[in-house]
């Protein structure tokens, strides 16, 4: 990690400990504001301590760009917690992933919604997106796709 990376990475640290120092919750009740600041400050720990081992710039560099747009989210919804994003899928890949048997060929894209990538827990990896997205049915929500 060259320094200029190693100076950013630690005051992204910083300032996720600073925003949930004076984090306070939208509903306004100690116990939620509480509550969301211990979740700010674990998932920090947790996602910087598991990311702490990189070394390949590109890597380092997403890392970087995801933990800046969790913080500009959660500052804008007063929301510590992950949003889901709509990744657009061409026809090209539906076809990979098997499922464009159950759209004609008018429609031309999807918007799915999904998890963003570092959740902790059980976060879905890249592979598991695209398969969790090609059968909504198997987990119960059969209306998750929406057509644009």
């Amino acid at each position: 990690m060259t320094a200029c990376t190693r100076r950013t990475v630690l005051s992204l640290y910083m300032r996720v400990f600073r925003i949930a120092r004076t984090w306070q919750a939208q509903s306004g009740v100690t116990s939620d504001t509480e509550t969301e600041r211990k979740y700010i400050l674990q998932e920090a720990h947790t996602l910087f301590r598991q990311n702490q081992q990189l070394t390949d710039q590109q890597s380092i560099k997403r890392c970087i760009e995801e933990c800046e747009a969790r913080i500009e989210i959660g500052l804008h919804y007063r929301n510590p917690y992950p949003r889901a994003v709509s990744y657009h899928l061409s026809k090209q890949l539906l076809f990979c992933v098997g499922y464009c048997v159950y759209f004609n060929h008018l429609f031309c894209s999807l918007n799915v919604p999904v998890d963003l990538l570092t959740t902790t827990g059980a976060g879905n990896s890249e592979g598991q997106e695209a398969a969790s997205a090609a059968a909504p049915e198997e987990t119960g929500q059969a209306n998750l796709l929406t057509v644009t």
